[in-house]
């Protein structure tokens, strides 16, 4: 049985680099399905459910095979994450670890959720983000890592 990540933050903050680091590892994500033919982002609102199915049937499949697996998407709620829990479930309670990406700024006044939006691939509008943060959940056993958004995205762990 292999290993599920989960890798949750907000749009900007790095969720992907991050994934991509983790070596043996498949890496999901619903926004890949976004991608057209010419490697452009289009978001389609009407496609969001089914891309999120497409992931978690991504998921099953290679953890079936026991395969690790990262997948990182916004996840800002508890909900969002339970499809991959109950994956995890189904192989007997497999290792699952939740990793939350979470941003701070050396630099003082800085506005962190302005920064977010300048540094996000996929344009997302700023009253977006802002709706995502304040709906965040925290997760309760959650790994949580800072990023600073500053600099050149340090890491600290926290855990």
């Amino acid at each position: 049985m292999g290993h599920l990540v989960l890798v949750r933050g907000l749009p900007g903050i790095g969720k992907s680099t991050f994934a991509k680091s983790l070596k043996g590892y498949q890496h999901f994500e619903t926004d890949k399905h976004f991608t057209d033919r010419f490697g452009d982002y289009v978001f389609d609102k009407t496609k969001l459910a089914e891309y999120h199915k497409k992931t978690q049937i991504d998921t099953y499949l290679h953890l079936e095979y026991g395969n690790n697996v990262v997948v990182s998407n916004t996840f800002s709620q508890k909900w969002e994450m339970q499809p991959y829990i109950n994956i995890s479930h189904i192989y007997g309670d497999a290792k699952i670890t939740i990793i939350s990406l979470r941003a701070f700024s050396s630099i003082r006044d800085e506005n962190i959720i302005e920064k977010l939006t300048a540094r996000c691939v996929h344009h997302v509008p700023i009253e977006v983000i802002k709706h995502m943060n304040a709906r965040w959940e925290d997760y309760e056993s959650e790994l949580v890592y800072y990023v600073d958004i500053s600099s050149n995205n340090s890491i600290t762990n926290t855990n």
